[in-house]
């Protein structure tokens, strides 16, 4: 009977360490929903980021068709009013400055929009690795679980024993 309490000592014990090790698994997966959290919210904020690129895009666009009408209509008047051909001239290369400046903010509006893409792919792959870890969490866990579920069982069946030895 000794025995048998001694045998029972040491399971509970055994059964202390792997719920020990069950909470530090816990913590570790909170930790790794923390950080997903962290990302999700990055990539929140670059979508924005991305949306507001978007929007400005579609305004420069606008302003460039609006400056290409303009242009068009300075043409016709130019064909119209020779005597004003200097003074139109000006305003046409006013304007073609406008456009380039327009064209230059475009260029650097899509390659920040190719950089913030990028990093979207960055970001979704180090997504995909941390979900990847969560499996793998959550997957050690559940053999814990069984393992602990068998470790119950077993002092389950010691208790029995000890209890008919003890009548």
């Amino acid at each position: 009977m000794v025995l048998y309490n001694k045998q029972l000592v040491l399971y509970n014990k055994k059964l202390v360490l792997y719920n020990k090790q069950l909470v530090l698994y816990n913590k570790q997966l909170l930790f790794y929903d923390k950080q997903l959290l962290f990302y999700n919210k990055q990539l929140l904020l670059y979508n924005k980021q991305l949306l507001l690129y978007n929007k400005q895009l579609l305004l420069y666009s606008k302003q460039l068709l609006l400056y290409s009408k303009q242009l068009l209509l300075y043409n016709k008047q130019l064909l119209l009013y020779n005597k004003q051909l200097l003074l139109y001239n000006k305003q046409l290369l006013l304007y073609n400055k406008q456009l380039l400046l327009y064209n230059k903010q475009l260029l650097l509006y899509s390659k920040q929009m190719v950089l913030y893409n990028k990093q979207l792919v960055l970001y979704n792959k180090k997504l995909v690795l941390y979900n990847k870890q969560l499996v793998l969490y959550n997957k050690q866990l559940l053999l814990y679980n069984k393992q602990l579920l068998f470790y119950d069982k077993q002092l389950l069946l010691y208790n029995k024993q000890l209890l008919f030895y003890n009548k």
